[in-house]
Parts: C-alpha cells; structure tokens; sequence
C-alpha cells in the first residue's frame, strides 16, 4: 500500500479492534547489539511472540487516537529482569511507539521512513538511559532498534456517510450528554468582554495527515460561521517546510464572555467550528462552539464534538487542549512560519477601553484523565498548534 509512514500509521490506528491488526517489529542494529553483547536475553510475553529477530504485537483496542497491544517484550540479564509493556502507536509526522516500564510511561522507540516498505527504528536517549538503568548495564546510548512493518492488509475505509460540514444542519444521531467539563465559574467582580478575536493554528502535521487522502471531504474545512485563513505552507515536526497549501487557520466569531479584572481570568465564547475529514480512514468529525477559559495553569479550550463513521463522538463539549499561556507565544517553527508579531499584552484604546492579547499561546494534549477527543493521539504534553486570543473591555 503505497502510502507515507505517517498515513499507514494512522490507518492502522483506524482498524476496527476486531480486524486483529499486528505490527511486527524485526530487533537488529547497534542498540540490540549492544544488549546481547552484555548478555542480556529478550523474549516474548504472550499474546506477543518474538521468532528470531521478530517481534510480533497484535492490536487490542483501536480507536482515531491510538493502537494499543498485547503482550511484552522481556529484557534479562542474570536476575534483573526489564518489562517493556503497554505498547501504544501515537501518530505524528514521525510516529513513535511509546511503552511502560514498571508504572512510568515513556518514547521508547522513534521511526522513519515507511512502514508499508519496513520503517527504521531508533531506541530513543530517553529508551536507552531507562533500560541501562533498570538492567545495570555499563553502556547503552541512543541508536538503531531494527525496522517495524504492518504486517496485515489494511482495509479500503469504512461506511459511515459523512457530515456536511458548512451546511449547518443537525447534528448526527446522539447519546445522552454525561461527564462534560464545568463552565468557569464567573467571579462577582468579573466584567463583560464588548469584543474578541481568536485565530486557532491546528497542529500542522495533522492537517497534513488528514490531506493525504486527497479527497473532497477530506482535510480541514471551517464551519460557518466560523472561517479560514487563506491556504498556506506549513511546517513538518522536523522543522522544515511543507510544500502543500492547507487550511491550518480558523478564526471563530465572538458571542459572549467576561474578564475579572481582579484575578485576571477570563471565559470566551465563539460560534463556528472546524471539520476534520478522512473518507478512507473513517474520519469524519466536527469541533464547535469554542469555549476559551483563561485561568493561569488551569487555562483550557472546550469544543462541541460531534462526528460520524470510526469518529461517532456523541455531540458532546469536550476539552480539546489546556493552554499555557505561562509560557510565552509559541516560537517560530520552520521558514514558512512568521513566527510571533510582539503583540502587546495590553493596550490602552482612545474610547477608555483596554485589548488584552495573548498570542500564540501553545495547546497542550492534557494527561489522560482529561476529557479530550485526541488524548492517546498524542503523548500528555505533546503540542496541538496554538491560539491567538485577543478581547477588549
């Protein structure tokens, strides 16, 4: 199947739990050399199987945001045993397997080229500096794991007919509405916001993910009466630029909102959304209605989620992201990226009224207990693009 790692990858992550996907991954080059040279033995513990140099994981929970295995791969050396267990594929432009060692999760393994064809695989410095701990070796440093292959057929796609996206209408069939985050609660002190702007970057390796299919519906589309930027280059996650014109932009119209001059939050509502479509991996999926809390660490962006196909989200506010707006605008990524204007903080207006800005503040995947369509899809921590939120009072 001759696709890019990162869209096998994703397909992968879209195969139903019952197909009984398996990845095999063949262990060779410097990082396994260098195990076996110290005597350290590997094995297989069920359902995995490791025959030679192949090491073959079958596929348990399948979902839009990430694959998740049976079994483990065990490391020995004289009585000290390492379980590299709980075995997930996250996708990104460079996917990585990320896996558990005791109860601390970690990047075990990156990889790069395509895994339709046997992807490399590097044993990360992270990887490394864990098992070299763990098994009390004199040496272990980053290096070359082997190659991963997705060893079954992946299926055309699924059935689900997709949402139109601009057409406003209804919303597709729902379950009941439960466990949705609390609005924030609105100080006595707090003013009404008169105005606000918002512009939402969407990670720019999953717009470019969702484009590969090529297909009318697939790719970003904004939800009226939301709107887009105009089509633009992007960025790759290795920093450089992506030739592909794209719509990474949103901006969402102002409805409500207040300030509390006092403790410095804010809450923000807009209308309009974002549709995220890829016919061929069952992606079919709509976020609105943002909902913008600005609260020191506890900062956030709430969508509506609603979708169809392998994305049937049941029409229900999610948190999408936290947001760190400690920690300054998100900086220039790649040459095609402008990078931060130095917009001011505050700025006084000649009606007495004040504009506060916070620009490029980074979305931040939240740890797996927060309510997130994309948590899994990426690691806790990882980037989800950025805002800029701008609002007068």
């Amino acid at each position: 199947m001759p696709r890019l790692l990162a869209a096998v990858v994703a397909a992968l992550l879209l195969l139903p739990a019952t197909a009984g996907a398996s990845t095999t991954l063949t262990l060779s080059g410097s990082a396994v050399t260098s195990l076996k040279s110290q005597g350290v033995k590997l094995s297989a513990v069920k359902p995995a199987t490791l025959k030679g140099s192949k090491l073959a994981l079958k596929a348990k929970s399948v979902s839009l945001t990430r694959v998740d295995y049976d079994g483990a791969l065990r490391l020995k050396k004289g009585s000290r045993t390492v379980t590299i267990k709980g075995w997930q594929a996250a996708l990104s432009n460079q996917p990585t397997f990320s896996t558990q060692v005791g109860s601390k999760r970690s990047t075990l393994l990156s990889t790069s080229g395509d895994v339709s064809k046997g992807a490399k695989l590097t044993l990360t410095t992270k990887g490394a500096a864990t098992i070299k701990k763990a098994l009390k070796l004199k040496r272990l440093k980053r290096g070359a794991f082997g190659r991963v292959t997705l060893s079954e057929q992946l299926p055309d796609g699924g059935t689900g007919t997709p949402t139109n996206p601009a057409a406003g209408g209804p919303p597709p069939a729902t379950a009941p509405i439960t466990n949705e985050p609390p609005l924030l609660a609105r100080p006595a002190t707090a003013v009404d916001i008169k105005a606000s702007t918002i512009t939402w970057r969407v990670r720019d390796s999953f717009v470019q993910y969702l484009n590969a299919g090529g297909k009318p519906t697939d790719g970003t589309q904004p939800i009226a009466p939301g709107t887009a930027d105009a089509p633009m280059r992007g960025c790759t996650s290795s920093g450089a630029a992506n030739d592909a014109e794209l719509l990474y932009q949103f901006h969402f119209p102002f409805k409500s909102g207040w300030y509390d001059p006092a403790s410095g939050t804010a809450a923000l509502y807009y209308s309009g959304g974002v549709h995220f479509g890829y016919a061929d991996h069952t992606i079919d999926l709509n976020g609105g209605d943002p909902e913008i809390e600005l609260n020191g660490a506890s900062s956030r962006a709430i969508f509506r989620f609603n979708g169809s196909g392998g994305t049937a989200v049941a029409n229900k506010r999610e948190v999408l992201m936290n947001l760190a707006t400690a920690a300054g605008p998100v900086a220039k990524a790649c040459t095609v990226d402008p990078g931060p204007a130095g917009l001011p903080a505050s700025a006084a207006n000649p009606d007495g009224t004040t504009t506060y800005t916070y620009e490029r503040i980074a979305g931040v995947i939240p740890d797996g207990s927060a309510q997130t369509v994309f948590a899994g899809f990426y690691l806790p921590g990882d980037k989800f693009g950025w805002m800029t939120v701008s609002f007068t009072v």
